[in-house]
């Protein structure tokens, strides 16, 4: 859209510098290309910049007055020119959100297991932010400020692949998002509609106070902290089967990692495969119950990867090698199979698309490293950006949320 107003601007100067004005002297200049209204963002289309204040307009989706009904979409209109679709969890009778001193209150029903879906749109031909997550460089940034933190269930932030609204977040088949789960603040993802899988941040937000979340989706940044701790996995690795301080029957000399060091996806592909398939060996020696090749015993945890097979994506790539790093920690942690333990521990975070950021009562957000945390969408997910908030059963609160922005990364 950005385009087609350029183009329309560049169309008005032609024909207004051609009426009334002598030849080659110019009435305007680029004025009604680059407009310079600050709301211009919001306009193009190529960015969201929201803070809900000034005029409401609510309306069903579709045309007509906005509803309560189950999984009806509503549209919220802002004065600033942006349009959320509200979708109801459960029937709400309060279902058109305050505007407050903050921003908007979309608290809703005192009523539990109630709320509401909060995105711009799902299908790409009328969504106002999809992404590829394969290729686009995007964020998505909220303030939230909470009344009553015990009175939520969940309130995410992220994003989610662009499918059919779901009352039940964990239905997704793809998401990564913060959630603030009665003021303790965790990150919640889903790959492939698998298990969902949550990490604490040991950050708490308190009654009133605001809470600023950021989620970054980079493929470059997976790409680069995936070869940093393939490379680094593959250092420790190739010590810890080394060392007879640990491995006391004798050194292992077999199941060595021969592929070079990751540089490009391709060279991960390989390095990751060859990772795979030497340590699920190495680590199968120390399972067995007697005759072992280079441990001391059998080993008092399982230290087993999900899965040894190659992988083929990025995506697989950033899965198996945080699978890898937690389960060589236990192994080399191990006090039964070794004689020695926790000899090397590997420092590099965990691979991650995603970064997440948080600031509590305070503008300045900190970045946030987890096990957990580490992941990355399907090559070519379409994703939007989504808020999902579900209420616990108990008093009135005001959930308020303060800005929304969403757009590319620069």
């Amino acid at each position: 859209m950005s385009g087609r107003n350029t183009e329309l601007g560049a169309s008005a100067i032609y024909d207004l510098n051609a009426i009334g004005y002598p030849e080659y002297q110019r009435g305007l200049g680029t004025e009604l290309a680059e407009p310079k209204n600050l709301k211009q963002k919001n306009i193009d289309q190529l960015e969201t910049d929201e803070n809900f204040f000034g005029y409401f307009d609510w309306s069903l989706k579709g045309g007509g007055a906005a509803a309560d009904t189950d999984t009806g979409v509503n549209v919220l209109k802002t004065i600033t020119g942006n349009s959320f679709e509200v979708t109801n969890i459960s029937t709400q009778t309060i279902f058109q959100g305050l505007q407050t001193a903050n921003g908007w209150d979309f608290s809703g029903d005192a009523t539990n297991d109630e709320g509401f879906e909060i995105n711009q749109g799902i299908a790409a031909y009328y969504a106002k932010h999809v992404f590829t997550a394969g290729t686009d460089r995007f964020y998505f940034e909220t303030k939230v400020k909470i009344s009553a933190v015990a009175e939520t269930d969940t309130f995410l932030v992220g994003f989610r692949k662009a499918e059919a609204h779901r009352p039940d977040y964990n239905d997704y088949d793809e998401m990564c998002a913060v959630n603030v789960d009665a003021g303790d603040v965790v990150i919640t993802t889903i790959l492939n509609n698998g298990t969902t899988a949550t990490a604490d941040t040991a950050l708490n937000v308190g009654d009133t106070e605001y809470i600023t979340t950021r989620v970054e989706y980079d493929v470059a940044v997976g790409l680069s902290s995936a070869i940093a701790l393939s490379n680094s996995l593959k250092a420790v690795y190739t010590r810890h089967i080394a060392n007879t301080a640990q491995h006391t029957t004798a050194a292992d000399a077999t199941n060595v990692i021969t592929a070079a060091n990751a540089t490009d996806l391709t060279t991960l592909i390989a390095l990751v495969t060859d990772q795979l398939t030497q340590y699920d060996v190495h680590e199968d020696d120390s399972e067995l119950g007697a005759a072992w090749a280079y441990h001391d015993a059998q080993e008092s945890g399982d230290d087993s990867l999900v899965t040894a097979a190659a992988p083929t994506t990025l995506t697989e790539c950033i899965t198996y090698l945080n699978d890898l790093k937690t389960k060589f920690k236990g192994h080399d942690d191990d006090a039964t199979s070794h004689g020695v333990t926790t000899q090397f521990p590997v420092s590099v975070a965990y691979a991650s698309a995603a970064t997440f950021y948080f600031g509590i009562n305070t503008t300045t957000m900190t970045k946030y490293n987890n096990a957990v945390a580490g992941f990355a969408f399907d090559a070519a997910e379409v994703v939007l950006p989504f808020i999902s908030y579900l209420r616990a059963a108990g008093n009135p609160l005001t959930m308020e949320l303060m800005s929304y922005k969403v757009g590319p990364l620069a």
